[in-house]
């Protein structure tokens, strides 16, 4: 036997193992089922971003956080939302075609990816304080195929223009201040683009924040870990 035979024969066994890998992993992936609720949740989120090719699991420290807002020194810990939670919100949220989905306080762009990939809407924007936390989103974002356009923008959520936002998704993203912040520009947006409104939260933490609002109405609460919002149709703005 010649070495070139050896070596054809060398390189055609690399190429059915590489095969068999790819076609290995690409079974396991379509086989698998999409909620493995016996893990605990951080493995279950890798669990959920291996299968996606991206890595959204971390934590970010609260000094860390707070070092780096800029409006009013209230960020909170980073922390991804749980996979099972974002299905719940999609099963009780009403999309179209027409809205245009902000995730304030995106991280690493779990949300974001979700909701590009399982609603059909005219765009879906997540926004994110922390640079290193941004470019981690927009390399997730760009390792999937979504069915709706998506984007990352890395600026303060307080000072966001949310004049075409028509869903706010929010998964206790920073303090009191800045959530006040945002709900009065959100609501003076609607003088200048009048538009049905939907916030969605998870884990809210500061509910009175969203009580005190006149123009806010609770529409659902999922378990207690699930609320949406909506403005008021006949809510006269100043």
């Amino acid at each position: 036997m010649t070495d070139e035979t050896q070596d054809g024969r060398l390189i055609t066994r690399v190429g059915r193992i590489d095969r068999l890998r790819s076609w290995s992993v690409g079974l396991l992936r379509k086989v698998l089922p999409v909620s493995v609720k016996v893990l605990p949740q951080r493995f279950r989120g890798q669990f959920h971003d291996w299968r996606l090719g991206i890595r959204t699991e971390g934590w970010l420290s609260v000094r860390e956080a707070h070092r780096k807002r800029m409006a009013f020194q209230d960020g909170t810990p980073y922390k991804p939302v749980d996979w099972r939670l974002l299905r719940e919100v999609s099963m009780h949220l009403h999309t179209t075609r027409e809205d245009e989905v902000f995730d304030l306080g995106c991280g690493k762009g779990r949300a974001v990816i979700h909701f590009a990939l399982n609603h059909h809407v005219r765009r879906v924007v997540g926004i994110e304080i922390l640079p290193e936390l941004a470019r981690q989103a927009e390399e997730n974002l760009s390792r999937v195929k979504t069915i709706s356009p998506a984007g990352i923008i890395c600026c303060d959520a307080a000072n966001v223009d949310l004049t075409t936002a028509t869903i706010l998704f929010l998964y206790d993203p920073f303090g009191e201040k800045t959530l006040t912040a945002i709900l009065e520009g959100l609501r003076r947006s609607l003088g200048v683009n009048p538009r049905p409104i939907q916030i969605v939260c998870v884990n809210q933490v500061h509910r009175h924040v969203y009580e005190g609002q006149a123009w806010l109405e609770k529409t659902q609460d999922i378990n207690h870990r699930i609320w949406i919002w909506r403005g008021r149709d006949r809510f006269q703005l100043p």
